[in-house]
């Protein structure tokens, strides 16, 4: 969509990705805000044991780093 309006007119192009950026910088906000709220009312039940039923051996390492580095598609 955006490769379309640039195409028609660069500054509403522009102005587009303006207001792409700034919707995700408020949905950011809006999820840390949440995150912050949910820890200050005391639901910190996640927190209680993080590391429970992690695999420590080095194939699943190794497929931990593959994932991670799949998803950034081509690192």
């Amino acid at each position: 969509m955006l490769t379309a309006v640039n195409c028609y007119d660069v500054k509403l192009a522009t102005k587009v990705q303006g207001v792409f950026t700034w919707t995700k910088v408020f949905a950011l906000i809006v999820i840390i805000i949440t995150g912050l709220y949910v820890l200050a009312t005391g639901d910190v039940g996640s927190f209680k044991n993080p590391m429970q039923g992690t695999k420590t051996d080095p194939g699943a390492i190794a497929v931990a780093f593959y994932q991670g580095l799949f998803s950034y598609a081509g690192w």
